[in-house]
């Protein structure tokens, strides 16, 4: 904040680099290509990309275009490794190594709505927990879970995150990572575990010095899965105590879909400054909160919150 009404003026630059229609001919470019993209399986949706700790029924849920320059006819099955990182160290390191968890054979597949096949990537936390030996108190918040895919191909060659391409791994198209996250995290269902004091850990906007005390506030008859970051400790605003954050997540992904403030922050200059929009994540166990707040066109700033 403090080094934006400092500048005169903010300039806005719009890049538009090149424009191209993804076709069959780029998926022949780069499948074709045998030594780095000659497999995809191209992420379509990640209905469940948690596990949540204490539920029985949880899984990583996903669905991929198995991509080959035969339409799905070159790929034989694919392989699904797993691996465990326990991050909660109290009652010892129950971290395991990458495993085959299961495989999922081309007979499973299913037409999709192009003239590739589709596959369902379900990993249950039953699974995991048999594959890994772990008990219900061996994996809680914080831990994480790694899910690795091989398109084992008819010829014998397997594609995988360790030898796509870039184009295929990272690129909008294909969108085919490989590879997922899947971290563990405590059942929400609503937000009153984010009502209380917190310690700012990093504010890029420079309202507050790391350290700071901020309240934040769950109010049910406001909506159950919100929450209001107050301003009444705002050391920099001249009307701190007006102004608020309005924060809405996603309580099956612990993730914030919105953020927006309610009146502006007055910072003494003539102009008047609002956040316009954010997203981010919330930590469903412990309660912490990191932020990336949209003030505008000021551009977009990390928020992060530690709840005491």
């Amino acid at each position: 904040m403090k080094k934006l009404i400092n500048k005169v003026s903010v300039l806005l630059i719009a890049l538009s680099l090149f424009a191209c229609t993804e076709g069959n001919k780029v998926i022949d470019q780069v499948l074709n290509d045998t030594e780095i993209g000659g497999g995809a399986l191209r992420t379509l949706s990640v209905a469940s990309p948690i596990i949540e700790s204490g539920v029985a029924t949880s899984k990583f849920s996903a669905v991929v275009e198995v991509q080959d320059v035969n339409q799905s006819k070159d790929t034989e099955k694919i392989d699904i490794y797993v691996t465990f990182k326990d991050n909660n160290l109290a009652d010892g390191n129950n971290s395991k190594a990458e495993v085959l968890l299961k495989s999922i054979p081309a007979t499973s597949f299913v037409q999709g709505s192009r003239e590739f096949m589709n596959a369902a990537i379900d990993v249950t936390i039953a699974e995991l927990k048999t594959k890994f030996s772990l008990t219900a108190s061996q994996y809680t918040g914080g831990d994480v879970f790694t899910v690795r895919l091989a398109q084992v191909m008819k010829n014998g060659k397997v594609y995988t995150s360790t030898n796509a391409a870039g184009t295929v791994t990272g690129g909008a198209f294909f969108n085919s990572p490989f590879r997922y996250t899947v971290n563990v995290v405590c059942p929400i269902t609503d937000a009153s575990l984010f009502n209380g004091n917190y310690r700012v850990i990093k504010d890029e906007w420079e309202d507050y010095p790391v350290g700071a005390t901020v309240p934040v506030v769950y109010d049910a008859a406001f909506g159950t899965l919100k929450f209001k970051i107050l301003s009444s400790t705002n050391p920099s605003a001249v009307n701190a105590g007006t102004p608020y954050i309005i924060v809405t997540i996603d309580a099956a992904k612990a993730i914030v879909t919105s953020a927006t403030s309610y009146s502006f922050f007055n910072y003494g200059s003539a102009t008047n400054y609002t956040v316009t929009a954010g997203t981010g994540s919330v930590n469903s166990c412990t309660g912490d909160i990191e932020l990336k707040l949209t003030w505008g066109a000021y551009g977009t700033y990390a928020f992060n919150l530690k709840k005491l």
